[in-house]
């Protein structure tokens, strides 16, 4: 059912394989928190084709689950798949998904009670993390719940090692493992391997992943959960609203 990325695809027309199950790794970690989140109304930010609908086997009324993105073929591919779910397709700006793109977050005509953002801020530096995180407060229902994902330092070895170089045959100089940087991230542009944020612009980048220390998460998004469950490709968080 799953399937690994096995080349080097730029973001610009991205389409996410299914690599993992992202309803169940979702599911597990609610359980303790709010187990009936699936039957209310979903928004799920940054949707791609849909996978946490898909892989959630229909424990999502597809009613109540709308996908934001700013790829169009992705909402193409999703609105065919899945007629009965909403998909909103918007023109906004990202420095490697969508760099011709405005800097704008979409309208949402109905409020969520629940916000998925999987795999979106995995991509993205802390202040536009924190900007995203404002808007999604400004649209959710009161007592909702806004969930994401986020690479974490202790994913930084494997990415490289398994990922870099094991499926996209990239060579990374091992001695990178050893650098060391403070509470912020590291920026990895696939073409250059790694990079310091701090060196050069995110503009510079066609393909970025970001890497943060847990302590400096929680002291920038205070009040964050981060409920126990198997265990997935990033480190998944819960903000209740």
């Amino acid at each position: 059912m799953f399937e690994e990325h096995t080349e080097n695809q730029k973001y610009i027309n991205y389409l996410q394989p299914l690599n993992q199950d992202v309803f169940g790794l979702i599911y597990t970690r609610m359980q303790d928190i709010d187990k009936s989140w699936n039957k209310k109304k979903i928004l799920d930010y940054g949707c791609n084709n849909a996978h946490l609908l898909k892989t959630s086997r229909n424990s999502i009324p597809h009613s109540n689950y709308t996908g934001v993105d700013v790829q169009r073929s992705a909402i193409d591919i999703a609105m065919e798949l899945y007629p009965d779910a909403n998909f909103i397709h918007y023109n906004g700006y990202h420095v490697s998904f969508n760099p011709l793109g405005e800097k704008r977050f979409p309208v949402i005509d109905e409020k969520p009670e629940v916000i998925v953002c999987h795999g979106v801020f995995t991509h993205c530096d802390m202040s536009t993390i924190l900007e995203t995180i404002d808007y999604f407060k400004s649209i959710i229902m009161s007592n909702g719940y806004i969930i994401f994902s986020m690479w974490e330092d202790f994913h930084l070895p494997q990415y490289i090692d398994i990922f870099l170089k094991g499926r996209l045959n990239i060579d990374v100089p091992q001695t990178l493992l050893t650098l060391d940087y403070n509470d912020s991230f590291y920026l990895i542009n696939r073409n250059e391997a790694i990079v310091d944020v701090e060196n050069v612009g995110l503009e510079s980048c066609e393909w970025i992943e970001t890497f943060y220390r847990r302590d400096y998460i929680r002291d920038k998004i205070p009040n964050v959960l981060i409920p126990p469950g198997p265990k997935s490709k990033h480190t998944i968080f819960v903000l209740p609203t």
